[in-house]
Formats: C-alpha cells, structure tokens, sequence
C-alpha cells in the first residue's frame, strides 16, 4: 500500500512539473476567490454562500481570468511572428524543429484562450463552481482529481504559452551558437528546390499542351 501512494505521489509530481506546475496555482486562485466570498458571507453574519454570492465570485474571476487569457493571446500572437521570422531565414534542423514546437504551442494558446473567453462567460456558476469548490474542500485524494481538475482546466492557455517560450528559447539558442549546415545539406536542398522547379514546369507545359488538344478538337 505504501508503494502504490509513493508511485501515485511520482505520477502528480511528473505531471505537474511537465505542466509547470501552473495547476496548483490557478487552483489556490479559485480557493482564494472562493475564500474572499466566503468572508464576505461571515460579515453579512451568512453561514453559507448563497447563490448570488457564488454569481459574484464566479463573475469577478472570470473577468479576471478572460483579461488574463486575452494578453497570453496577445503574447502568443507576437510570438508567431517573430516564429515566422525565424522560418524564413536559412537555419539548422534543430533551430527549426524547437521553434515548429513553439508554433504548434502558441496556437494552442489561441485556440484554448479564445474558446475559454466565449465558453467560460456562458457557464452557470451554481454549476461549475460549486463542484470545483467542492472537490477543493473535500480533499478528494483519488489519483483521477490530481491528474485532471479545475486547475489543470484554467492553467491551459498558461501552460502552452510557457512552453511556447522555452521552446522559442531553445530554438534562439540553436540559432545563435546551433550547428551551421553542412554543405551537402544545403546541395540536397538546392538539389530539391531545382528538381521540384523542374516538375513543376514539365506539369504546367502537360497541362496546357493536354488544354489546348482538347481546344482543337472541340474546333
């Protein structure tokens, strides 16, 4: 028994350190938010949060957070360019590879940070909040809520554009002091970008020679 708590406790942590462990914050966020509506229902002399109040609190953070998500699009919109930039100067494979990692990782960060500023305005907070606070104060310790949960949820945009930034990093690093390229590489890419010139004309010229055939015999 004690085995399988300390393989479970390696799993969490794995997960939450390639996550950044940016779950566990937006968690304590949602807790905070919760708790500064709970105080506020203590000096109303309220033993319980009503149903407005969870409206407020659900309100007021996810006006917070849709801020927050609308800059990390807008970071990762910038990012994308200077991404582009990178893509049109005459790199090495790994300078490419770590910054088509980071293209793939800021785009996540759009779809994650538009989909949430449209979907997350729309959810009911007697819903939702109500189970995320729930599995908060239950102290649930079942390896399912560890691995995925309301934090894991709101972290996302976070998440990718974290990694969108280590990658681009990466990728600036292999430029600056990466390898250069070999000259056989560079003739393998002449060597392509010639051949596929070439298909090109040849397809072109089948196209109208096999056009105009078909002109002439409709004349």
């Amino acid at each position: 028994m004690a085995c399988l708590r300390s393989i479970r406790r390696l799993v969490i942590q794995i997960q939450l350190s390639i996550l950044l462990r940016l779950p566990v914050l937006y968690w304590h966020r949602l807790d905070l938010a919760v708790s500064r509506a709970q105080t506020a229902a203590n000096s109303a002399q309220l033993t319980d949060l009503t149903p407005k109040d969870f409206s407020e609190a659900w309100n007021r953070f996810i006006e917070e957070l849709s801020r927050e998500w609308a800059t990390l699009n807008v970071v990762s919109a910038l990012l994308l360019s200077a991404l582009f930039a990178i893509f049109g100067l005459d790199t090495n494979t790994y300078t490419r590879t770590f910054a088509m990692l980071a293209f793939v990782c800021s785009l996540m960060v759009l779809l994650y940070g538009c989909t949430y500023i449209i979907r997350f305005g729309s959810i009911k907070p007697e819903g939702t909040l109500r189970i995320w606070v729930k599995e908060m104060r239950d102290k649930d310790d079942s390896l399912k809520m560890y691995l995925w949960n309301g934090g894991h949820i709101m972290a996302m945009p976070a998440i990718w554009l974290a990694w969108s930034i280590l990658f681009f990093i990466v990728s600036f690093f292999f430029f600056v002091w990466g390898p250069k390229r070999s000259q056989s590489e560079i003739d393998d890419m002449h060597n392509f970008a010639l051949g596929s010139r070439i298909s090109g004309v040849e397809w072109e010229k089948e196209v109208h020679h096999n056009s105009g055939g078909r002109n002439i015999r409709r004349r």
